[in-house]
């Protein structure tokens, strides 16, 4: 077989996979343009740990699965991992990772960088969260049945922090502290995340803390 054959073989495989993706792109970019069928949202905030729950109006179909969060551990630059920022919750007056529920349409990460933003004021890149965990224990928020991806991510030492959002201040906490103390009272399940991460970071905590 000549050359030119091959070539010209090697060059109809070439258009006719071009032609595929281009054809798949352009379905793809027509069902995305097409009207999302209305729901109807029916999950609710109580004593139940409910998670999120939506149906359709057009099918009657309802899915419910648990409320996705996210929590970030905010680090201080600096030689001492023990150096942390915790805020102070409106509701319970408990401290807290810094973090809240993703939004439809969000990825967890970009969830992370605008739940740090609006209850800190600092601004972060994606690129720079760190994955501490996964989180999925039906009873680790008593308010719904919620999951949550743990990052963490490290604050320059001079940044200013002003409390906004869920958070009623911004508390500069030792990491050890935090977990051993039972006097300090923290959010749902996020002694453990600091835990985690103390483990990560390599700062030796009390070993009898659950």
């Amino acid at each position: 077989m000549s050359s030119v054959v091959v070539g010209n073989e090697r060059l109809l495989w070439i258009l006719f996979a071009t032609a595929c993706v281009l054809s798949n792109l352009s379905l793809y970019q027509r069902l995305n343009s097409l009207p999302r069928p209305p729901s109807v949202f029916h999950g609710a905030r109580g004593p139940h740990p409910e998670g999120s729950c939506w149906c359709g109006s057009a099918d009657k179909y309802c899915l419910c699965t648990p409320s996705l969060a996210v929590d970030i551990i905010l680090a201080v630059d600096g030689p001492d991992p023990d150096d942390i920022y915790l805020v102070r919750r409106v509701d319970t007056g408990s401290l807290a990772t810094t973090g809240g529920f993703v939004e439809v349409g969000e990825s967890a990460e970009t969830a992370a960088v605008r739940e740090i933003h609006e209850e800190t004021g600092v601004a972060v890149a994606e690129k720079d969260l760190k994955l501490v965990g996964f989180y999925s224990d039906p009873r680790r928020d008593l308010r719904r049945h919620s999951a949550s991806v743990a990052y963490s991510v490290t604050i320059p030492a001079d940044a200013h922090l002003r409390a906004g959002d869920d958070a009623r201040g911004i508390v500069h906490a030792s990491l050890k502290d935090t977990i051993e103390k039972d006097s300090i009272l923290m959010f749902a399940d996020h002694k453990i995340i600091l835990k985690d991460y103390a483990r990560i970071v390599g700062v030796d905590v009390a070993q009898h803390i659950p």
